[in-house]
């Protein structure tokens, strides 16, 4: 799970969904976060996040929950 806190306008980060091989990394779903996106995803899903392109704090939180 990811909630995103703050994101700027104009940073255009990513959040990317993809294979289950981080060194051959092959998106199939990406989303661009705004700011209060609640992301509840399964952990093994293999997920990277892109460079933000401004000089600004990206906040979020990731957390893993079990039963």
């Amino acid at each position: 799970m990811v909630y995103y806190i703050r994101v700027h306008e104009g940073g255009e980060a990513v959040l990317q969904f993809g294979t289950h091989n981080m060194i051959d990394f092959k998106p199939y779903y990406e989303r661009v976060p705004r700011e209060g996106d609640l992301f509840i995803f399964p952990s093994l899903f293999m997920h990277s996040s892109t460079a933000t392109k401004v000089d600004r704090l990206r906040i979020n939180i990731g957390i893993e929950l079990e039963p």
